[in-house]
């Protein structure tokens, strides 16, 4: 609600800026017409010429390639319109619609200065005319212009009547900045070869963006699959003889489990890269972390209180991370089960994990996963706490269900 008041103010703020630049050329259209009114034949058409002249100027003023970037910036400032930058100042197509957009606007506001200037006073004069001591209402400067409406309470009527004048000319003003934040987008929006740029631009960006993702792929893709495939193979040949430790069992199984998420991980990473919409729309939520626990290296025990699978996704996908990072430490530094607790309410979603620590292992744990869920948790406007708790490890996060306001 106070976004769309500030909204209208500032609209009202740029319907007030055209008028502002209408005066000069309101004041040079009254000179020449005052000019010409006193002037003989001969210095009329030099008048007129003058007149061809000036409009000359402005037009290359108001056609220049800085004035529609200028027009652009005030207009996502104080109108809040979307529109892009201006890829191609110097086309003709912008060019025009950068006059365009000046007539609209400094008509809109000259229009507006007429209703303030007039309707103020006006509503000024009949909310107070019941209080004076006249009994005729003036409402023009003819000598017939006037209105016998007696005095006292029988001037009554002119109250809501000056009322309604003060709301009419304060909806003229709100109405026409709404009008102009509806139209900037057409006059102000991109021009085909605005379009045409910017397709370049982003073909340009996704090849880049497509040969990042083979690079990646090729490299990183390649090392996991290769750890996978010796871990695999590692633990299977230390079940087949069966003289491995069971501690070297659990951390090759809990390699093996790293490996396969990371893998995982990066396939929908480089699909976002690629821009792939198929790869993009299979992000985890809270929806798979069953399947997380059941293929999990270590048991893992998951408990819901509330409705945690209508979060909306981005919450839900977050807090699947946060239970996949918390398991995934718990496989690599812990020990027994993996308690998994997730609380949602209408205003906001529990996530804790939990797990007990080996003696033997260190407890700090606060690497990358950590950091950049916490990096991300800030930008949804959660908390994260991890660190050792009677002997657990305990990481717990807060995700509000709606962005909390700043």
């Amino acid at each position: 609600m106070s976004c769309m008041r500030g909204r209208t103010v500032t609209s009202t703020i740029h319907v007030f800026l055209g008028a502002a630049l209408a005066l000069p050329f309101i004041a040079l259209g009254w000179a020449f017409a005052s000019s010409m009114r006193m002037a003989d034949s001969t210095n009329a058409v030099l008048l007129i010429l003058l007149a061809v002249v000036t409009a000359g100027l402005a037009v290359a003023v108001l056609t220049a390639p800085p004035v529609r970037q200028l027009e652009v910036a005030a207009a996502r400032l104080l109108l809040g319109a979307e529109v892009p930058d201006v890829r191609h100042p110097r086309s003709w197509d912008s060019r025009l619609r950068g006059l365009g957009w000046f007539v609209l606007n400094t008509v809109a506001g000259s229009m507006a200065a007429l209703v303030l200037i007039t309707g103020v006073p006006m509503a000024a004069g009949l909310f107070a005319f019941p209080f004076l001591d006249g009994a005729r209402l003036r409402y023009g400067t003819a000598q017939d212009a006037v209105i016998e409406a007696g005095g006292g309470w029988s001037a009554a009527w002119a109250v809501p009547v000056g009322v309604f004048v003060g709301a009419a000319t304060i909806a003229f003003l709100v109405g026409t900045g709404a009008v102009l934040r509806r139209a900037a987008p057409a006059f102000l929006g991109p021009t085909p070869a605005d379009r045409l740029a910017l397709a370049q631009s982003r073909e340009l960006e996704l090849a880049a963006r497509n040969e990042l993702a083979r690079e990646l792929h090729d490299s990183v893709g390649h090392a996991l699959t290769a750890m996978l495939m010796q871990a695999t193979a590692a633990g299977r040949i230390a079940d087949t003889r069966g003289g491995a430790d069971a501690a070297v069992r659990d951390s090759l199984a809990a390699i093996e489990y790293t490996g396969r998420a990371a893998l995982g991980e990066l396939d929908r990473m480089l699909g976002l890269l690629r821009d792939a919409p198929a790869d993009a729309g299979q992000t985890r939520t809270l929806a798979d972390v069953h399947s997380l626990a059941g293929n999990a290296p270590v048991p893992v025990e998951v408990t819901e209180e509330g409705d945690a699978r209508s979060l909306p996704p981005r919450v839900s996908a977050e807090a699947y991370r946060i239970v996949q990072e918390g398991v995934t430490n718990a496989a690599r530094y812990g020990a027994g089960t993996v308690r998994v607790r997730l609380v949602a309410t209408p205003e906001e979603l529990t996530v804790t994990v939990r797990n007990t620590i080996r003696a033997r292992d260190p407890v700090a744990r606060d690497g990358h996963g950590l950091n950049g869920i916490r990096e991300r948790l800030l930008l949804l406007g959660g908390e994260l706490d991890a660190g050792e708790h009677s002997g657990e490890w305990v990481l717990r996060a807060l995700l509000p269900v709606a962005r909390r306001p700043a």
